[in-house]
């Protein structure tokens, strides 16, 4: 039998390689799609001392929308999201936090949990925001697909 999740991948997969399939021929080029000048949230991140953290908002067509905040006191990821208008502009979202660790200059990736119903992160994950951290906010499809797959589960 197939698990919920590789159901759920399959048709997204599918939808998304005949949408992305019909615009690509159509018309003929990326820079329509804003795609020319978007950052990686792996690019190195700049290790001097300062106070800010970065919040950039990416909805399912469209840019990504930096938010630089500054740390003015004890800050976590619920905090964040709040002052970049995160939870305003995106009823579900997919959360990551990239970190660059100081003692080997790698970059540390920590998945965030956001609950919908509630508008906040789940309380195990609601980390301390430190300077210099990168916040990626991704809108989540809650489409008619999403429910029609998540219906098939008893777990829900």
């Amino acid at each position: 039998m197939i698990s919920k999740h590789a159901l759920k991948l399959t048709i997204h997969f599918g939808c998304a390689f005949v949408l992305g399939t019909s615009i690509l021929t159509s018309t003929g080029c990326l820079g329509g799609l804003g795609l020319t000048g978007a950052t990686l949230p792996t690019d190195p991140v700049s290790t001097e001392a300062s106070n800010h953290y970065q919040v950039e908002m990416m909805g399912a067509f469209t840019k990504s929308a930096p938010f630089e905040g500054e740390i003015d006191g004890p800050l976590t990821v619920q905090d964040a999201l709040e002052r970049s208008g995160a939870i305003k502009k995106f009823r579900s979202m997919d959360i990551m936090i990239y970190r660059v660790v100081e003692e080997t200059g790698r970059v540390l990736k920590m998945k965030v949990e956001y609950t919908p119903r509630t508008k906040t992160v789940k309380p195990e994950l609601n980390y301390a925001i430190h300077p210099n951290d990168r916040i990626m906010v991704q809108a989540r499809s809650l489409s008619s697909i999403d429910k029609f797959v998540d219906s098939l589960s008893p777990n829900n």
